[in-house]
């Protein structure tokens, strides 16, 4: 799926992506492939680095991909970017730290920047589509503060930090994610 996706998103003209949560840099690798001139960043915790190093040495992506072991939430970002991607990473917080974790990445964009959020959206009723409902009951028997969140819920903590132009990708994964895009 990141192959494909990536090549369905235009980031042509932006130089660096900040990939929060991006534990192996998976996505950070596809975006680098898809478009040469881009640069990224992953942010994350420090258990992953070497799965990362590894992927993105096995792709000869090491001049293009930095790895920061930290935490996202509590850590300030440091640098200067023009796309921020979060993929599958809000369904495992709370309200109040994904509030956090969007003002801090909108932060982190210059001005004009694009931010894209990959997840499992919840219809407004949150009953459904099936696996994201299953997925979310999941995360509240597990981590008890994380779910899913409607396109709605994340649209306006989006939108209460600036960003405009939101947009939903026609993108739709094979466990029915989704991503929503906007601008600050």
């Amino acid at each position: 799926m990141p192959p494909k996706l990536a090549e369905q998103i235009d980031l042509q003209g932006r130089r660096h992506l900040l990939d929060l949560g991006g534990g192996p840099g998976t996505y950070a690798i596809h975006f680098c492939q898809a478009n040469p001139e881009l640069r990224a960043t992953i942010i994350d915790r420090p258990m992953t680095i070497n799965f990362a190093a590894q992927a993105i040495k096995f792709f000869g992506l090491q001049e293009r991909i930095d790895f920061l072991g930290d935490d996202f939430i509590g850590a300030s970002i440091k640098g200067e970017y023009d796309v921020v991607w979060l993929s599958q990473v809000l369904h495992g917080y709370g309200p109040e730290q994904c509030r956090r974790i969007i003002a801090k990445a909108v932060e982190a964009l210059s001005p004009g920047g694009m931010i894209m959020v990959h997840d499992f959206f919840l219809s407004e009723g949150k009953d459904g589509p099936l696996f994201p409902a299953l997925f979310s009951l999941n995360m509240l028997i597990c981590n008890q503060v994380g779910r899913s969140y409607s396109e709605r819920e994340i649209s306006d903590i989006l939108s209460e930090n600036g960003v405009r132009d939101l947009t939903r990708l026609p993108f739709v994964g094979p466990d029915e994610s989704c991503v929503l895009c906007g601008k600050v």
